[in-house]
């Protein structure tokens, strides 16, 4: 079960990633240099609180 929850979560994650930026448009993301900025920090961000919950419940 685990191992799913891993595999749906980084799936969910390279999905954002790809999509995130195709629904702004590479204008927006070359004209605002911030909004891209912002979206890959909290994508960052997201990331690692995945990856320390993992963690945690991996040694539990």
């Amino acid at each position: 079960m685990d191992m799913i929850a891993k595999a749906l979560t980084i799936s969910l994650i390279v999905v954002l990633v790809i999509i995130l930026p195709s629904l702004f448009g590479d204008s927006v993301a070359t004209h605002s240099p911030s909004v891209f900025a912002a979206i890959h920090y909290i994508l960052q961000v997201i990331w690692r609180a995945l990856q320390d919950i993992f963690q945690v419940g991996h040694h539990v």
